[in-house]
């Protein structure tokens, strides 16, 4: 019929069936891997012992990686590689011996070993869980809002958390020879690649645009060794060669008092997007594959492509070793250094024997508001300047004004120069008021003027020695000129090379020339060092250090 048409089709809806509850099986790890090769999928529980972070691949990826173990695979454990087109769905775990729950794990062949391989999202999901044994039995952690829960799972969590908590996991040791690499900062040698359990205490972030050049500074409660010094470096002769990343008073406070910093920098430049993956302030982590040189004196670690990181809670095995070790030195009687043989051999002595130890992280964290303060520490002469020892003393006319003023002032109160009381000998040969008046004219025409760069395991720093407190540290060696005058010379430069490592006490009456080995090895010296702001407007309230009541005991 005309004007009519073909009725109207009603809108396809597909019949609801009802959904069946899935129930999945689970693999035990021995078994998954005999499957191998078949392209079967496996679900699998297993305890993590060792992670990374996650990262970019070389292509369009994300990937993480994580070494699992349980009851039937705990030697040497299986690495499962994650991969995700998006970084926030790959599993960041918290802690060693967390538990994984995977679905759709297929495993591969990678040389002699097997790996599982999960594309999350696309076919694998997973279930991250705290691995204590009274932990909570909701995920922290999930590559999907929505997943099943039967009674089994709540059985396979149990069960991994009580054996978890009674068996070792020690991925070091697990990972067949991986502990061979793993080290202390103490136990640090000069070109080697390492892993190190460490904390972060502070981060520098350098750059512009859109990359960025991380430093971080990690501890492990452990000194660095001391390093011998090459004899005459020319940077070597700068008294002001300190580390360049010296943090600020208010972040040195907070810090530890004991135990080396050590740099990690960055090995390439950080992309912003990735600034939120790398190791942050206040945590701890496992570092692996780092590469420690020595520079300028100091070890340094570099971050390179190989390098792997995985964060640590402070309830780890490996971190509560080390804290305690920690705890243990700074409650100890010997608080200050690990070796107690550096400083069984004095060579110099002080009138402060009842003061406390301190380190020049500790000088140096001295609040702005404390305008003088005083310490007793145990030290080593880096370096000195000027680098001569003709050169130590330096005519009053020389002198800036501030300087000289103070000079001054210490002469007409005896703190520099002669000392009331003292029965000055008489160097010249000069008997009577004459060669006492001589003598105190060039002592008042002539100063020393010297800075030494100090070190201990946690920091260097510049110190003066001037003045009565370098007569004093020189054993009482009088200020003259030393290009003209050479008498007592030689034994000034002996005692400077003492300091420096450079000379050897000799037997007496031994007038051989001070040793001169081609690398220095200066000894521990225990030194009061004083931290002050001078009155001197022009100083702008710089904070400066001097040597005080020290005395090189040879």
């Amino acid at each position: 019929m005309s004007g009519v048409g073909p009725p109207a089709r009603k809108p396809y809806k597909p019949r609801q069936h009802p959904r069946a509850p899935v129930s999945y099986t689970y693999t035990r790890l021995s078994e998954a891997i005999q499957t191998v090769g078949t392209g079967k999928v496996v679900n699998i529980y297993a305890v993590v012992t060792d992670f990374e972070q996650p990262r970019k691949t070389s292509g369009t990826d994300n990937i993480a990686t994580l070494t699992v173990v349980d009851m039937s695979y705990s030697t040497p454990g299986m690495r499962l590689l994650f991969f995700a087109k998006d970084m926030d769905l790959l599993p960041r775990v918290a802690a060693p011996g967390d538990v994984i729950r995977i679905h759709r794990l297929e495993l591969k062949e990678w040389g002699s070993t097997v790996q599982g391989h999960a594309k999350v999202g696309k076919n694998a999901h997973y279930l991250l869980f705290d691995g204590q044994p009274d932990g909570p039995t909701e995920p922290y952690a999930q590559s999907s809002p929505n997943f099943t829960w039967e009674e089994q799972d709540m059985g396979f969590l149990r069960t991994l958390r009580r054996w978890g908590a009674t068996h070792p996991l020690d991925p070091d040791g697990l990972r067949n020879k991986g502990h061979q690499y793993m080290r202390t900062i103490a136990s640090m040698e000069d070109e080697e690649h390492i892993d190190v359990y460490a904390k972060v205490l502070w981060v520098e972030e350098r750059g512009e645009g859109g990359a960025h050049r991380l430093t971080l500074h990690v501890w492990d409660g452990t000194d660095a060794r001391p390093d011998y010094i090459p004899e005459s470096p020319d940077d070597e002769t700068d008294p002001y060669l300190l580390p360049p990343s010296q943090p600020p008073p208010s972040v040195l406070a907070s810090l530890p008092p004991l135990g080396t910093a050590l740099p990690i920098v960055t090995d390439d430049n950080v992309p912003l997007a990735a600034l939120s993956l790398m190791p942050v302030a206040g945590k701890w982590y496992k570092f692996r594959n780092i590469k420690v040189v020595r520079e300028k004196g100091s070890l340094r670690g570099y971050w390179g492509k190989s390098t792997k990181v995985m964060a640590l809670g402070e309830g780890e095995r490996h971190v509560q070793e080390r804290l305690r070790h920690y705890a243990e030195r700074v409650n100890g009687p010997e608080r200050i250094t690990d070796e107690v043989a550096w400083v069984q051999q004095r060579y110099s002595v002080t009138d402060h024997d009842d003061v406390p130890f301190s380190t020049l992280r500790e000088v140096l964290a001295t609040p702005a508001e404390v305008r003088n303060s005083r310490f007793r520490c145990i030290v080593r002469v880096r370096s000195s300047w000027p680098p001569r020892t003709e050169d130590l003393c330096v005519s009053m006319t020389s002198l800036d004004d501030a300087l000289r003023a103070a000079v001054e002032a210490d002469l007409e109160r005896g703190v520099c120069g002669e000392a009331p009381g003292d029965s000055p000998r008489n160097p010249e040969g000069v008997s009577g008021p004459e060669g006492t008046s001589r003598k105190r004219r060039r002592r008042e025409e002539w100063v020393f003027r010297a800075t030494l760069t100090l070190e201990d395991p946690t920091a260097r720093l510049s110190a003066e020695l001037f003045g009565r407190d370098a007569e004093t540290f020189f054993g009482g060696w009088s200020p003259r000129n030393s290009h003209q005058e050479d008498d007592g010379v030689d034994e000034l430069r002996w005692k400077m090379g003492l300091a420096l490592g450079q000379a050897t006490a000799p037997e007496d009456g031994d007038n051989e020339e001070p040793q001169q080995p081609r690398v220095r090895d200066p000894p521990w010296l225990v030194c009061c060092i004083q931290s002050y702001v001078p009155d001197d407007p022009s100083s702008g309230g710089l904070r400066c250090y001097r040597i005080f009541d020290t005395k090189l005991a040879a």
